[in-house]
């Protein structure tokens, strides 16, 4: 197992407890009861997802990958159209999260059910297909390499607490939306 893929494995856990927590509340229509959570929400993907997560698979383990083959050229190229469509999402969540009359007319339901279904897709496709073919490729060396310029960048970027309070926020929303103790199968 290489390093940075288990890096963005973990990253993707923190990405679908929240994404699993807007579904739950796509599902039983309740997007409305809970806005001030959905526009935590929308920031939380605004922040986590597209300006770390996105850029630190693009900036590092694509750009790798797409130098070490054709056909992971050609994945990472798919997956970036991905990023593109799932930034656009999210982006459109946080402006509807904004408008009170898009929890009302249903607006908001659906770009909401579109990200879900978008970014549970991009996580399934990268962590079963793509990712297995880049760890298969990529040496030991350059995963050291890589892990360490993903590691100046978020530091350069973001504060040091950054994935930690990402997390605290994961866990906060989901308590909030879920109750505590839901995932543990303790409600």
């Amino acid at each position: 197992m290489r390093g940075t893929i288990t890096l963005l494995q973990y990253e993707h856990g923190i990405i679908r407890q929240v994404t699993d927590v807007l579904s739950v509340m796509v599902k039983q229509g309740t997007l409305a009861k809970h806005q001030r959570q959905v526009t935590r929400i929308a920031s939380f993907m605004d922040s986590y997802v597209t300006k770390m997560h996105h850029q630190v698979e693009e900036r590092f383990l694509f750009k790798t990958a797409m130098a070490m083959s054709a056909d992971l050229a050609k994945g990472a190229r798919a997956l970036m159209d991905d990023h593109a469509k799932v930034n656009g999402l999210i982006s459109r969540l946080k402006q509807l999260s904004s408008r009170k009359q898009a929890f009302e007319d249903g607006t908001l339901a659906f770009v909401a059910k579109e990200l879900v279904e978008a970014m549970t897709q991009h996580i399934r496709h990268e962590e079963d297909i793509y990712y297995p073919k880049v760890e298969e490729a990529l040496s030991m060396e350059k995963d050291a390499e890589l892990l360490m310029a993903i590691d100046e960048f978020t530091k350069a970027k973001f504060d040091r607490e950054f994935v930690r309070t990402s997390e605290d926020v994961a866990i906060k929303l989901q308590d909030e939306v879920l109750g505590p103790g839901y995932y543990q199968g303790i409600r």
